[in-house]
């Protein structure tokens, strides 16, 4: 076995890098999409305890 030298060192870490940030990219729409229903769930629970508190006249 003989030890990888400079160049198959940094084409390995690159490649690793590569994986990393492609993955991370390909799933920014579904995190984006996650973001947005958490967003929606507090305003429409913040809707309905400002109905709430309207109706006891507070």
């Amino acid at each position: 076995l003989r030890r990888p030298n400079v160049e198959e060192i940094y084409e390995l870490h690159d490649s690793r890098m590569h994986s990393q940030y492609v993955d991370s990219i390909e799933n920014f729409p579904d995190k984006i999409d996650q973001l947005l229903e958490a967003i929606d769930r507090i305003y429409i629970d913040q809707r309905k305890e400002l109905l709430k508190l309207k109706r006891l006249g507070v």
